[in-house]
C-alpha cells in the first residue's frame, strides 16, 4: 500500500512540475512536516505541489472504509434474501429489490450530475450515510405478519427506494472526493466496495450460524444484522469527519481549489459535462457494461441456480459469498498489476465477459452444467474480473482529465457505473419470466 501510494503521489507531483516549469521552489516532505514553524495558515502551508505524507495511511484506509460504507446497504439487502423470502413469500424479492434500489439510484445520480454544486461534498456524504442508518433501523420493524403482507412488502420497497437515493448521494460524492487525490485513492474506494461484500456476507454467515434455522431464529438474526449495518453507517460519518482533518486532505482540497481558480470551470454545465465525457467515454462505457452484466445475473439468476445435491439452502449463500470474495480480490491487487493491463485490453476483457451470461443460464435452464463445480468456477471468474475492471476503469477515467475536472469526471464515471447496474437490474427482472421461475 505504501509503495502504491508513493508512486501515485510522485506521478502527480511530476505532472504538476511539468505544468509549472517556471516554479522550482517546491517544499520537500520534511519541510512540510515542519511547516507550522514556517507558515501562518493551512492555505499557506499546503499551497504547494509536493503533498504531505499520509501518516499511517489514514486517508487511504479512510477511503477503503467509505467505499465499504456506501455499498453495505445494497449488499445487506441482497444477502438478507432468506429473511425477506420468509416474511414476503412468492414476491420474487431478489428481483424486485434490485429494480427498486437501482432505478432511483441511477435517476438521482443523473440529477446530481446536472446540479452537481448543490451542497458541499461533505454534506452530501454525511446525509447519505445518515439516511442509510435510519432505513436500517426501520426495516426490521416492518413484518408482513404484523402490518399485512402486501403493505409490508410495499413499504419495504419504499425503504429500498430511499436507500437507492442515499446511495446516489453518498457514492457519487465519495468518488468525486477521491478523484481529487492521486489515482491509487480511487482504487482504495473500489477495494472498500469489494470488502463490503465480503464483510457483510461474513456477518450474515455468523448471524445465520449463531441462531437456529427456524422462522424465529431467522427474524432475530435479521434484526442483529440490520443493527450492525446501522452502526457501521454512523462509523463512516465519523471516519469522513476525521479524514477532512488530515494534512493530505487539506492539501488535496487546496490544490483542487487552486486549479479551479487558475482554470475556472465553465458556467455551461451541460457543455462542461459533454467536453469531459468526450475524453473519458471509452472507460465510461466499459465500466457501465461491466456492471450491466453484473446486475443482470447477480444476485437474481445466481440465487436460483440449483445444487446437484437437491434442495440445499446454503448453495446460493455460498455462490454469493464466493462472488463477493473474488470481487474483493480483483479490486485489491497491487497497482503494478493494474498498470500491466493497458486501457485497450481492459475494454476487451469487459466485452468478453458477455460469455458468463450464457454460462449461468446453462446452469439453470437448459441445465447443461448440472454439477456444483461449474457454477462455482464460473462465479469465481465472474467475481474476479468484475472487481478487477471495477477498480481499473474507475482509475482510468479521472486520470485522463486535468485536476480541476477530475471531481466531475469521477462523478460521470459513477453515473455510468450505476446506469449499467440499473439497466442490468431492469433486464434481470425479466429472467424469471424467461425461464418460467415466477
Amino acid at each position: 500500500v505504501k509503495h502504491a501510494k508513493e508512486k501515485g503521489i510522485e506521478s502527480m507531483t511530476h505532472h504538476n512540475n511539468e505544468d509549472h516549469p517556471e516554479s522550482n521552489d517546491y517544499v520537500t516532505l520534511d519541510e512540510i512536516e515542519d511547516s507550522p514553524k514556517r507558515f501562518s495558515s493551512d492555505e499557506e502551508r499546503f499551497s504547494i505541489h509536493a503533498p504531505p505524507k499520509d501518516e499511517w495511511n489514514k486517508v487511504y484506509i479512510g477511503f477503503i472504509i467509505l467505499g465499504a460504507g456506501f455499498l453495505t446497504p445494497w449488499i445487506t439487502m441482497i444477502t438478507a434474501v432468506d429473511y425477506f423470502e420468509l416474511i414476503f413469500p412468492n414476491f420474487n424479492f431478489e428481483f424486485n429489490v434490485t429494480v427498486a434500489y437501482m432505478i432511483p439510484n441511477c435517476s438521482f445520480l443523473l440529477l446530481l450530475s446536472i446540479f452537481f454544486r448543490v451542497g458541499t461534498s461533505s454534506a452530501r456524504i454525511r446525509a447519505g450515510f445518515l439516511l442509510f442508518c435510519i432505513t436500517f433501523l426501520v426495516i426490521p420493524i416492518v413484518d408482513g405478519s404484523s402490518v399485512g403482507m402486501k403493505f409490508g412488502f410495499g413499504f419495504t420497497m419504499f425503504l429500498t427506494v430511499i436507500m437507492g437515493f442515499s446511495d446516489a448521494v453518498a457514492q457519487g460524492s465519495i468518488y468525486g472526493f477521491a478523484s481529487m487525490f492521486p489515482p491509487v485513492y480511487i482504487q482504495a474506494v473500489a477495494s472498500g466496495s469489494g470488502a463490503a461484500g465480503l464483510i457483510v456476507s461474513f456477518t450474515k454467515l455468523i448471524t445465520k450460524l449463531s441462531l437456529p434455522d427456524t422462522p424465529e431464529g431467522i427474524k432475530k438474526g435479521a434484526i442483529v444484522y440490520f443493527l450492525i449495518s446501522a452502526v457501521f453507517m454512523i462509523f463512516c460519518i465519523f471516519v469522513h469527519f476525521m479524514m477532512l482533518k488530515t494534512p493530505l486532505s487539506k492539501w488535496a482540497h487546496i490544490q483542487f481549489d487552486n486549479a479551479k481558480a487558475e482554470k475556472p470551470v465553465s458556467t455551461n454545465r451541460r457543455g462542461e459535462l459533454w467536453e469531459i465525457y468526450k475524453i473519458i467515454w471509452k472507460p465510461s462505457l466499459s465500466v457501465g457494461f461491466t456492471f450491466f452484466l453484473c446486475l443482470f445475473v447477480f444476485p437474481g439468476l445466481i440465487s436460483i441456480i440449483p445444487s446437484s445435491r437437491g434442495k440445499w439452502d446454503w448453495f446460493p449463500v455460498i455462490l454469493i459469498m464466493l462472488f463477493n470474495l473474488f470481487d474483493f480480490c480483483g479490486r485489491s491487487l497491487p497497482e503494478k498489476v493494474y498498470d500491466y493491463f493497458s486501457e485497450e485490453i481492459s475494454h476487451i476483457i469487459s466485452g468478453g465477459r458477455l460469455v458468463f451470461v450464457f454460462l449461468f443460464f446453462f446452469c439453470v435452464q437448459p441445465r447443461l452444467f448440472a454439477h456444483d463445480a461449474f457454477p462455482i468456477i464460473f462465479i469465481i471468474l465472474f467475481g474476479f474480473t468484475n472487481g478487477f475492471l471495477g477498480a481499473k476503469l474507475m482509475m482510468i477515467g479521472p486520470s485522463k482529465v486535468s485536476l480541476e475536472k477530475r471531481e466531475v469526471a469521477g462523478f460521470i464515471m459513477v453515473t455510468s457505473l450505476v446506469l449499467g447496474l440499473t439497466l442490468g437490474a431492469v433486464c434481470g427482472w425479466t429472467i424469471p419470466y424467461m425461464i418460467g421461475h415466477t
